[in-house]
């Protein structure tokens, strides 16, 4: 709410108990273009917008708090074509804002300590363009200070929604924002995708750059909670969106996280058609939780690679792939691969012959290769139709009899 008031600065500011300079909300703006100071002392405010002057705040205008204050400046900044910087804050000892300043984002000037590696374009001009506001009885705030010169040249009205103090993103937007990204589509791909709905970025009161910003902020916070607490939330989420989503998450007597799968409905419904033979593979691990990853994948009938399910395990025990294959065929109801490859791990072989006892193990010839490659390197090197015919032992052999026959 604004109105009038005919001012009497009854407020001592040397009776003031706080006086805080507002670092956190200076910035200059890197997005306004160059910038060029006036050297006349009569030149200054011939920039001044004199078509906004409706706009224009007045001394004695009365806000119902500072940042109703702030807004209306900054609203009239967009207008004239400059961005507002938070200043100086006066609060009492009960924390309640008795006085604040806003100025040009070019008030002040840079002090140089050093010299710098690169130079920099200045942005700070002195400029004495400021709005003081002070509360007055009734707890209201009242604009007791006003100047309209600036000392440099001003933004377009084309271009002013791209200064510092005039980007925000919209709750609208932000929520926009957070289900793309959720979707797996990249920064640029958002920001570009909203342009086009803006028809052009310079429709949107944002740059590309507070978009990165705020996708960073929200993956930050994310991870703030923990690791196991960001897994599970994730796969909440997931669930939200695919019904069929599917995970179990097994703990340890410390109620530690040591263990976990998750498959997608599409991953389901794959298996359904082409469950027949899986791989198993634990030759992958993470870096950061020391677990070991260990996709259950297969092929369609286009001999492309499907992914059946994944797991993390804490180890590559036979309890922890007995667990695995048990949750495997309970996400899969109960259905059992009729072969599963895997490499010579005696302890996956253990847990199958267990958990799977009707599928028929066997190993990978990738795993058989490599390991043909470190015992028999020397035989390999010897014989040089070794690998011929090693190969032709493996590959050819469609039966028991023409195998040992080879």
């Amino acid at each position: 709410m604004i109105g009038m008031e005919n001012h009497e600065d009854a407020f001592n500011t040397q009776n003031s108990n706080n006086i805080e300079e507002c670092n956190d909300d200076m910035h200059s703006d890197s997005d306004s273009g160059s910038v060029n100071i006036l050297d006349d002392d009569e030149d200054k405010g011939r920039y001044t917008n004199e078509a906004m002057a409706r706009e224009t705040p007045l001394i004695g205008m009365i806000f119902d708090n500072d940042e109703d204050a702030y807004q209306y400046y900054n609203s009239y900044a967009r207008s004239i074509g400059f961005s507002v910087r938070k200043h100086k804050l006066n609060r009492s000892r009960q924390g309640v804002v008795r006085k604040r300043l806003f100025t040009c984002s070019c008030e002040g000037s840079y002090s140089k300590k050093a010299t710098p590696r690169k130079k920099r374009e200045e942005r700070r001009f002195e400029c004495e363009a400021k709005m003081e506001i002070k509360i007055n009885k009734d707890g209201k705030y009242v604009v007791t200070k006003f100047i309209v010169e600036h000392t440099h040249v001003l933004v377009p009205a084309s271009s002013s929604h791209i200064l510092r103090s005039q980007r925000k993103i919209q709750p609208s937007q932000a929520g926009l924002i957070n289900q793309m990204h959720s979707a797996g589509l990249k920064p640029s791909q958002i920001f570009s995708y909203m342009a086009i709905e803006a028809n052009g970025s310079q429709h949107l009161n944002f740059i590309k750059a507070d978009c990165n910003n705020f996708i960073m902020r929200k993956r930050a916070e994310f991870l703030e909670k923990g690791d196991a607490q960001c897994l599970l939330e994730y796969f909440k989420q997931k669930q939200i969106v695919d019904k069929s989503f599917f995970y179990v998450i097994r703990t340890n007597n410390e109620n530690e996280i040591c263990g976990c799968f998750f498959c997608d409905g599409k991953s389901r419904r794959d298996y359904a058609l082409f469950g027949d033979a899986i791989c198993f593979d634990t030759t992958f691990k993470t870096n950061n939780c020391n677990m070991v990853c260990a996709p259950i994948v297969g092929v369609n009938n286009h001999g492309q690679s499907l992914l059946f399910g994944c797991g993390l395990l804490d180890g590559e025990t036979t309890e922890a792939c007995k667990w695995l294959f048990t949750i495997f065929l309970q996400a899969m109801e109960g259905k059992e691969p009729e072969t599963v490859f895997t490499d010579q791990a005696q302890a996956i072989a253990a847990a199958i012959n267990e958990v799977l006892p009707n599928s028929h193990h066997c190993l990978c010839l990738w795993h058989i290769f490599q390991n043909a490659a470190k015992r028999l390197s020397q035989v390999f090197n010897e014989f040089k139709t070794f690998s011929k015919d090693f190969k032709k032992c493996v590959y050819y052999p469609e039966t028991v009899e023409e195998f040992e026959s080879e």
